[in-house]
């Protein structure tokens, strides 16, 4: 394809976080350099991540970034207004909850403002969390908490594969999303990178055709195949990569910085 013209076409650029501008806990530098250019030529910015919003704080800080969509499109905030929030049902997170203490699955829960846990979580999934830079989890008391008067947009469940099937059946509200050998995303069913997406563009009156996503997971399929320009990382598996229009080098390799540098969106 022609790679010239991208700068007249191209208004918003979406970044997935982990395993695009962020790799082996660290924001890749030239990922933050490519942001700073973007930013320059009057593109609007936005990460998109599966991330809850207390866990991108920092990256969005760092990189001087308004705009985001959430637990995989479960929450799209634009200058501080919230554009689209879909959080999950009270009596979905209160059977989660009971599911994990009955199979001794630990879980970790995120609201708008908090990273929940009743118990403290076993040793062997400290490095996990760590290398992600988790936000400090706060520990409540089961008995005093509800799901009726904090909404959870998110739940992690540490666990192996061999319980995905369980986890799915027993929970059809909701969409199961594993990243990590021992760790899986649960959230409400329905939820989409791409709606998240669509929600902020909708606001800036931008049309998916003049937008891009660089992202290297499951999770950016469809934001690849709805958006008018699409990267996967060198660091993608095949069938992630098959969905994209382009294929870029690995995160640590500089990846996100050329291929916007290839496709002229930045001098």
């Amino acid at each position: 394809m022609d790679h010239h013209g991208h700068q007249r076409t191209i208004e918003a650029v979406f970044l997935d976080i982990d395993g695009t501008i962020f790799y082996d806990g660290t924001l890749i530098e030239s990922a933050k350099e490519a942001v700073r250019l973007l930013q320059r030529q009057n593109i609007r910015v936005a990460l998109c991540t599966g991330r809850s919003i207390l866990h991108t704080t920092e990256v969005q800080q760092t990189l001087n970034i308004s705009h985001a969509t959430y637990f995989n499109g479960g929450l799209a905030i634009s200058d501080g207004d919230v554009v689209l929030s879909s959080p999950m049902e009270e009596d979905v997170v209160q059977r989660a909850i009971n599911f994990s203490e009955r199979n001794d699955i630990p879980i970790i829960l995120h609201s708008l403002s908090r990273t929940l846990v009743f118990h403290p979580l076993p040793d062997k999934y400290l490095p996990i969390i760590e290398s992600f830079k988790y936000p400090p989890l706060q520990r409540v008391s089961r008995n005093e908490w509800t799901a009726a008067e904090e909404q959870i947009y998110q739940m992690n469940l540490f666990m192996s594969g061999t319980w995905d099937q369980k986890v799915q059946n027993e929970f059809p509200e909701c969409l199961l999303y594993r990243w990590h050998d021992e760790a899986v995303d649960l959230q409400k069913r329905g939820c989409d990178k791409i709606h998240g997406a669509t929600a902020l563009l909708h606001r800036w009156n931008i049309s998916k055709e003049r937008a891009m996503h660089i992202g290297d997971g499951g999770n950016d399929i469809r934001m690849f195949q709805e958006l008018g320009v699409s990267v996967a990382m060198g660091n993608a598996t095949d069938e992630v990569k098959k969905h994209a229009k382009l294929e870029t080098a690995p995160a640590y390799e500089n990846g996100v910085y050329l291929a916007l540098k290839r496709l002229h969106l930045i001098p």
